[in-house]
């Protein structure tokens, strides 16, 4: 074929007129190692796309007037479609759990909006009204209680003092409520 033809074809190609076969004969072309300067720019989408389709022998001429055979790369479409199905699969399902993670939140948020409606804390001189930084400071500060809890707890003095409310008390099922009122 000549620089041309192949040319016709690719303009063919790109306006989606062409047939199976000549199709082919461009993926053959593209895949010899006689390609004209001017389409070297198409050489791998042409491959790329023989890679994904049907298995066909095909002559084809190049400017130089030499015949090429180069068999299309086989590809296996039905493989590729199942994987790109999955991939696609797996997309539409982290989005539809992010879709509802998102709605849950701001369910909840809406939901503890309306319960609170016009609560407020003063932190630092500044009022917050917004429930959600009202959220984290309360969280942040139970952290900071906890933590301190947590410390006091393992001081020698509290521990002790702990031992000896215990044994001031005879009745074992006054001692097991108190032992639970402190783990609690």
């Amino acid at each position: 074929m000549t620089t041309d033809n192949i040319q016709q074809l690719i303009d063919r190609y790109f306006d989606g007129a062409t047939t199976l076969a000549e199709e082919q004969m461009l993926y053959a072309y593209f895949a010899s190692d006689d390609v004209d300067e001017a389409h070297l720019p198409l050489r791998e989408m042409f491959r790329d796309m023989a890679a994904v389709s049907a298995p066909v022998s095909v002559s084809v001429s190049s400017t130089r007037s030499t015949s090429v055979h180069a068999p299309v790369p086989v590809g296996k479409p039905d493989a590729v479609r199942r994987i790109w199905s999955a991939a696609a699969a797996i997309a539409a399902f982290v989005v539809l759990i992010a879709g509802i993670s998102v709605n849950a939140h701001a369910q909840k948020m809406a939901y503890l909006d309306a319960l609170y409606k016009g609560s407020y804390m003063i932190v630092d001189g500044k009022r917050i009204d917004d429930i959600g930084a009202i959220h984290r400071h309360l969280d942040s500060t139970l952290a900071v209680a906890d933590d301190i809890e947590q410390e006091a707890l393992n001081q020698p003095d509290v521990q002790q003092a702990v031992v000896d409310l215990l044994n001031s008390y005879s009745d074992p099922e006054a001692q097991r409520a108190i032992q639970k009122a402190l783990n609690q």
